[in-house]
């Protein structure tokens, strides 16, 4: 993104999840494990994560990404869900 050099660069990963209709907290859980890995490798300090659970609970979603992102990624994390 152009930015007159005024702020740092962004490193940016898309990590595909599958058909959201197909989306189940298992998968979720494993994908929010892998990507807490990968952004850990990556040195990142913060991360934002954004994803379609509409099918998924808001609680159920909130608990895997604690339990299975947080473990491996510990810098500030914030966690976005379309309805």
């Amino acid at each position: 993104f152009p930015n007159d050099g005024r702020l740092p660069p962004v490193k940016t990963f898309a990590v595909g999840v599958g058909r959201s209709d197909a989306l189940t907290i298992d998968r979720l859980a494993h994908f929010f494990e892998d990507a807490g890995k990968m952004i850990t490798r990556a040195l990142a300090d913060s991360v934002a994560v954004a994803l379609p659970t509409h099918n998924l609970s808001p609680i159920d979603v909130q608990q895997a990404f604690s339990d299975s992102f947080a473990r491996h990624f510990h810098g500030r994390a914030a966690l976005f869900r379309s309805p």
